[in-house]
């Protein structure tokens, strides 16, 4: 199965999931979190570019399923930038020869699930709790290359791929909480694409709106 078609039937199976975390009595715990991230290259796209990016965003929604255990959907933006010398630069018949202004956006769209070693609706909550989870899901992931006048773009690409994570909620008061997090973004190779990998450092605010 090609990855488009992969990604088309997963659009028609997201809807199900998200209708059976809301199927989940009342009691089960909400949250909402939102992150700004920096990101370091590990391996993208071949060493095309080497330095960290300083934008990015992502937000999650899920239900907390039983004291410690979660299930939610996420998604983000993370983009890349490096300024490169002058050097040649070859597309397919063309070559030039001049400064490089390199671009990388990653999009990934992922189910993620959750452990958190604390009670997240006990009312005596550890100041800090820290938590351990993965994502599963696809990445959109899109390159290009300014040089002058000349612009240079891959077509956009989707990955499957996973996201393990490891970080600490510090509660600020009932509602809200202090989230610091790392998660490793592993892209897996497709039929135009090799595997692409970078290391998120997070940072933002974990709400439970159920909360009394």
């Amino acid at each position: 199965m090609s990855y488009k078609r992969y990604f088309s039937k997963a659009c028609y199976i997201l809807p199900f999931i998200l209708l059976a975390i809301a199927a989940f009595p009342a009691k089960s715990q909400s949250y909402t979190s939102v992150n700004y991230n920096m990101s370091f290259p590990v391996s993208l796209a071949g060493d095309y570019i080497k330095d960290p990016g300083f934008q990015g965003l992502n937000i999650e929604f899920g239900y907390y399923l039983t004291d410690h255990f979660s299930l939610g959907i996420r998604a983000g933006w993370h983009s890349f930038y490096e300024e490169r010398s002058a050097q040649e630069y070859t597309r397919e018949n063309v070559t030039l020869y001049g400064k490089q202004f390199r671009y990388i956006d990653s999009y990934p769209v992922m189910i993620s699930t959750r452990y958190t070693f604390g009670m997240v609706d006990d009312t005596e909550a550890a100041l800090v709790t820290p938590y351990a989870g993965l994502g599963l899901g696809g990445y959109s992931f899109i390159r290009r290359t300014d040089m002058g006048i000349y612009s240079f773009s891959d077509d956009k690409t989707w990955h499957f791929g996973l996201q393990p994570e490891a970080g600490v909620l510090i509660s600020l008061f009932r509602k809200a909480a202090i989230n610091i997090g790392l998660r490793y973004n592993q892209m897996f190779k497709n039929s135009d694409n090799g595997s692409n990998g970078y290391l998120g450092v997070q940072a933002g605010l974990q709400l439970y709106p159920g909360r009394m």
